[in-house]
Parts: structure tokens; sequence; C-alpha cells
């Protein structure tokens, strides 16, 4: 997906990792990782078919089921019980959401680094630290800091 291009499709993770991150002037800040099992998507583009701020990259090699927008809403329209999937998706996309804002709220950045090795211990292993500090909105000098205590 590409910054400026309008999300027409989702893409279900069936192997490796993605990333979403959107630049703020010459700085990258990354907002999501995907993993084997999710759905990586430009949401507010894909949703309201308006041109994405947010870039999503392969950070390894990743094999993907994609689905197309149109697809996707003639297949609700002729089922309409995916209209619950749908939902289903959605509201598991905004709890996730409103935990990462908890998160940066009220953990701190060693808590916040713990959770993410708890829930993702393969990261270190395929992303680089840049990209996890800034996901965890800490700067890379504050993540080997607390690399070094653990």
């Amino acid at each position: 997906m590409a910054e400026g291009k309008i999300c027409r499709n989702s893409f279900h993770i069936k192997k490796g990792i993605a990333r979403k991150f959107y630049r703020n002037d010459a700085k990258e800040i990354t907002t999501d990782f995907y993993f084997e099992d999710d759905i990586a998507i430009a949401f507010n583009s894909y949703t309201f078919q308006t041109p994405s701020t947010e870039i999503i990259e392969c950070l390894t090699d990743v094999e993907v089921r994609i689905t197309h927008r149109e697809d996707w809403e003639a297949a609700k329209s002729k089922f309409p019980q995916l209209l619950k999937l749908d939902i289903l998706l959605t509201e598991i996309y905004t709890g996730s959401l409103e935990e990462d804002l908890y998160d940066l709220r009220v953990l701190n950045a060693t808590q916040r680094y713990q959770k993410l090795l708890g829930e993702a211990p393969e990261l270190l292993q395929h992303v680089k630290l840049t990209y996890i500090a800034s996901y965890l909105n800490i700067s890379l000098e504050t993540l080997s800091r607390i690399r070094a205590k653990l």
C-alpha cells in the first residue's frame, strides 16, 4: 500500500511480517506490525476510499491473500451474514486501537517493550530496532537502554 493511493484491497497475511507506517517530514512513524493471520489494511483509506496517509511494506518474504474491496462489498450484498463478520473485524480493529492508546498513555517505555516482546517475540529477529522504537513511541537510545537493563 502506497502513500497517497486509495486502499482498494485488504491483505490477509498467510506468512511473513509487514509493517504500517506514515511519514512525518523525513521521519517514519511505525503504527502497526502484521504477522501470520493478520489483516493488513489502511483502514481509513479503505473505508472512506480516500488517499492513504499510511504505507504498508513487507519486512520479510510475505505470502498474502488479497481481497478486493469491490469483491468484498459484492459478497456482503449476496451473503448478508458476511456483514456480521465485517462488523466483528471492525470491532477487533477498534479494540486493538483502544488497547494501543491505553498502552501509550499508561504504560512506561519498559512495560510497552516487554508487552510487545511477550506478544511478538519473533519481532527482534526480523524487524529493525528503529521500527520497534518508533512503534513504542520512544527514541532508539531509550530502547537501547531498556534492552541493556533487561
